[in-house]
Formats: structure tokens, C-alpha cells, sequence
């Protein structure tokens, strides 16, 4: 089955791709023309993929077709740990950012895009 990725980010020393499949992979450059899989977390935003990654702080986010929006910690010896996901009601999870130190979500609804906030789950706006 083809496999590419969907969406990149840069965490620290490591590299956070995601994949079509819904998976996670951390790599890291030994080249300029060689990476290295430090570790992959297969399916976790299920079939449909990801769609954004996004690093707040220390944490990062992803967020995919599953509706789900997933926060992750960096351990020792780059070891990537989960620590949670929640659904936030939609199928399609386009988004994360940083709006006015909130955290919120870009979903679809059918044909619209609606902005809501992650913590307290209210629409900020729509279109």
C-alpha cells in the first residue's frame, strides 16, 4: 500500500512525521541525505491520516481524520510518550493553533469550517 507523509514538524532534535495511514514517526538527520527512525507509532489517527502536528512549549499535537487531538511528551533518550487523546465530537480535525494563549481546533462540518476551542469546547467561529 502507498505510503507518504501528510504533515512534518521540527521537536527538539527530532523530526515528527505523519502519515497517510494515521501514524507517527520520529526520525532524525544523520546527513543531509539520511535520516534515522528513532521510533513510530503506527495508526493512531486511524486511516484517514494525519493532518497537522504542531509543537506548544514542550508538548507536541497532532491532530487527524479521527477526530482526535493527541498531546505527546518528549522522555529521555528521545522516547515519545502520549499523553492524551480526546475527541473533540468531529470527524475531520484540520488544525491546531495557538490563538490568544488558547488552544483551539479547525474542524469541518460537512461543507463548513468551524474554529472551537480545545479546553472549553465552545465555537469561536464559522464559515
Amino acid at each position: 500500500k502507498q505510503r507518504w507523509f501528510t504533515a512534518a514538524c521540527e521537536w527538539g532534535q527530532l523530526w515528527v512525521l505523519g502519515d497517510r495511514c494515521g501514524g507517527l514517526h520520529m526520525v532524525t538527520l544523520e546527513t543531509e541525505e539520511h535520516l534515522v527512525i528513532k521510533q513510530s507509532m503506527p495508526k493512531l489517527h486511524g486511516r484517514m491520516g494525519v493532518t497537522d502536528l504542531r509543537v506548544e512549549g514542550e508538548l507536541l499535537w497532532s491532530v487527524g481524520r479521527d477526530g482526535f487531538i493527541r498531546s505527546y511528551n518528549l522522555g529521555g533518550q528521545e522516547t515519545v510518550t502520549m499523553l492524551q487523546a480526546l475527541h473533540v465530537g468531529y470527524d475531520w480535525v484540520a488544525s491546531i493553533r495557538m490563538v490568544w494563549e488558547e488552544l483551539v481546533c479547525l474542524v469541518w462540518h460537512g461543507a463548513r469550517l468551524l474554529v472551537r476551542t480545545v479546553e472549553g469546547d465552545t465555537e469561536v467561529g464559522a464559515r
